[in-house]
């Protein structure tokens, strides 16, 4: 193992002990990737909420910059449903509209802030963001839902972003195929 593959597992080895996955980890594989390669992987399993059924499976990503141990990005794809790491929290810059190419769909990436009694942390760790908005909404939790990121996905990205979610690939190929019809009614929607 190289000097830089080396200081990159000590990285990524950190970022998985502190990564929230929303579940509990049960056990994990070591790390794949290519020499050279920026993209780390490793798969993930998890207790569901009946402990004793079969683990559930996922895989943790790590996306390093160019030759360094410096991670710029990390996500966990858990039953078809991508969890982010730091690419949520670092919204990307967008540059002005002139030099934003123009794309037909959009990624908004949402993330939920709640204060909560201590005593409710461990099941709001394992839940989904609807039982916290809920939970804030009418039950004794305070927070917010905000936006953590926007990004233009480039038509010949969206496949990707589909199957990273659990689609087919194909939710989107009417308004990838529409070739410039009157949108006019779509922009005067909020």
């Amino acid at each position: 193992m190289s000097a830089l593959d080396e200081k990159r597992r000590l990285a990524a080895d950190e970022e998985c002990s502190t990564f929230d996955f929303g579940y509990e980890v049960k056990d994990a594989s070591g790390w794949e990737w290519t020499t050279p390669g920026n993209h780390w992987e490793k798969p993930v399993f998890f207790f569901g909420d009946d402990r004793d059924a079969p683990s559930i499976r996922g895989t943790f990503h790590i996306t390093f910059h160019e030759g360094s141990d410096e991670i710029a990005e990390s996500h966990a794809n858990i039953l078809g449903e991508v969890i982010r790491g730091r690419s949520s929290l670092q919204p990307p810059i967008l540059a002005p509209t002139a030099a934003v190419p123009e794309t037909k769909i959009v990624k908004i990436v949402y993330q939920v802030v709640a204060l909560m009694p201590a005593a409710d942390a461990h099941w709001a760790q394992h839940s989904r963001a609807e039982k916290a908005l809920n939970e804030i909404d009418d039950g004794g939790w305070i927070g917010c839902e905000i936006v953590g990121s926007v990004e233009n996905i480039p038509d010949d990205k969206v496949r990707d972003e589909l199957l990273a979610i659990g689609n087919d690939g194909t939710f989107f190929d009417d308004v990838l195929n529409d070739d410039g019809k009157d949108d006019s009614s779509a922009l005067d929607q909020e």
